[in-house]
């Protein structure tokens, strides 16, 4: 019955990857012919800089209207730093690949099931490929980031070709007003993948901090993430937002789980939902916006299904050239479907970026309900911090921590708080520009709910080769 589950699973996994890859080709189609525009040398004599503006009709805009930002940047998987609209417009030596990296190592992990009695302890060699590719224009652009993965092991041998991690992002310029973009993030890999990579990874030019899952207890995840944000540019400093948004969790092969118990499983999440918002820019980087947002949020079967409405308020400073603040709050009302009443609580977000000569520090709180780990329908707190620095460009090194606990008030699944915590370290040396030897150390624990405390250390040592982007690769 469980290898029959298991490969329900995988191919419940391929149709997804056949149709992400369909709809990754008629992308591609559709913006074919924007990127052999963009290709298109001007006429001899002409000015390129001229042929440009000529192209993006800036000359037909509002004069009192502030100019629309051309393309949002797509962060790397590795770093957050952004890809870089250059890479669109002017293409590498290897056509539009921007960046690539090729990562081989070795890992323990001294509790690969995350077991609370009864470690067992495994060794790997892992090698996985990063690349990120951009295509398109001024208007238009897509970015694509890949990421197959090959780790062997006594236990076991894994290789996922078709879609470790897939993350691609369309931008398209509607007019002088109106900007369209769409998101969407596939994952399909075991939970060690949550280890290789730091649990919050800035992106240095946006100010935004992407957070990973905090929680590896031995199951495979299958995650796709899509979001989709219409922009409308009211006037010089107004804009008006509608955007719309679906997540979806699926934890598989989980070896701690016990079926005898009586205690409720849950292995799947879905949230849909959409909603508006309406933003007013002071100056650079000084903004105030107000949100509101729903969700329609399924755990199991719709039985537990309930929604979630959130006003928020979205303040963005930049205090000093390298001191970014940015704060968000407001109330979020929770309706169960299932009987249990419905609760009102808030949720929020504060994040502060600072940045150095050769180094970078990050803190970041939120409280939420999306997922962070375990699939739950209650609220988390979690709270964040990194710090990473660079010597010479020769030595650079990272430390970082995270720590979540969920609420349990009125929760159909948990009945008590469950609670989290990630430490790691990581030494990068720099050999040149396109060799980089690395060694991370990391410790993960958590307990509550239906499982008691247990804890678990993970090393890995490896050397990676990368190419286009690195001075952004280096940051950690």
């Amino acid at each position: 019955m469980r290898r029959q589950a298991h490969n329900a699973k995988m191919s419940n996994a391929r149709y997804a990857m056949a149709g992400l890859a369909v709809l990754l080709a008629l992308l591609f189609v559709l913006l074919s012919p924007a990127a052999r525009a963009q290709q298109d040398q001007p006429p001899s004599g002409q000015d390129p800089s001229m042929s440009s503006s000529s192209s993006t009709g800036s000359s037909s805009q509002d004069p009192g209207q502030e100019p629309v930002p051309d393309h949002p940047e797509t962060s790397t998987l590795e770093t957050g730093q952004p890809m870089g609209q250059s890479n669109r417009v002017v293409a590498l030596r290897w056509g539009h690949l921007a960046n690539i990296s090729v990562e081989s190592f070795y890992a323990y992990d001294s509790n690969y099931t995350f077991s609370p009695s009864n470690p067992a302890p495994t060794d790997e060699a892992a090698a996985r490929v990063i690349a990120d590719y951009s295509l398109g224009n001024e208007r238009m652009g897509l970015d694509i980031q890949y990421r197959p993965f090959i780790v062997y092991s006594k236990r076991e041998q894994t290789y996922n070709f078709a879609a470790s991690f897939v993350n691609f992002h369309v931008t398209h310029r509607l007019g002088s007003r109106w900007i369209f973009n769409f998101h969407d993030i596939f994952q399909y890999e075991p939970d060690v993948a949550l280890f290789i990579n730091p649990t919050i990874t800035p992106n240095l030019s946006t100010g935004e901090i992407t957070q990973a899952a905090l929680l590896g207890n031995g199951s495979t995840l299958l995650r796709n993430n899509v979001s989709m944000i219409l922009s409308y540019h009211l006037a010089r400093h107004d804009t008006i937002s509608f955007h719309g948004q679906y997540n979806y969790v699926d934890l598989t092969n989980n070896p701690n789980e016990d079926r005898a118990s009586d205690q409720p499983v849950y292995r799947t999440e879905s949230t849909l939902g959409g909603g508006v918002g309406w933003s007013h820019t002071f100056g650079p980087d000084h903004e105030f916006g107000v949100t509101y947002n729903y969700d329609e949020q399924v755990i199991g079967n719709l039985v537990n299904a309930g929604q979630h409405h959130s006003v928020i308020a979205n303040y963005r400073q930049k205090i000093l050239p390298t001191l970014l603040l940015q704060v968000s709050g407001g109330p979020s009302w929770q309706i169960r479907g299932n009987g249990l009443g419905d609760h009102t609580t808030y949720i929020a977000s504060a994040e502060l970026l600072k940045t150095f000569r050769q180094s970078t520090l990050a803190l970041l709180y939120s409280r939420n309900y999306d997922y962070t780990g375990v699939i739950t329908d209650a609220y988390h707190d979690r709270y964040d911090a990194l710090y990473s620095r660079n010597f010479d460009h020769t030595w650079g090194f990272a430390l970082g921590g995270s720590y979540f606990q969920t609420h349990s008030i009125g929760s159909f699944m948990v009945q008590q708080q469950i609670e989290g915590r990630t430490l790691w370290g990581r030494v990068s040396y720099y050999l040149n520009p396109q060799w980089t030897l690395f060694a991370t150390m990391l410790n993960s624990a958590f307990a509550g709910g239906p499982t008691p405390y247990a804890s678990r250390n993970f090393f890995m040592a490896g050397v990676r080769w990368s190419y286009g982007g690195d001075k952004e690769l280096r940051q950690f």
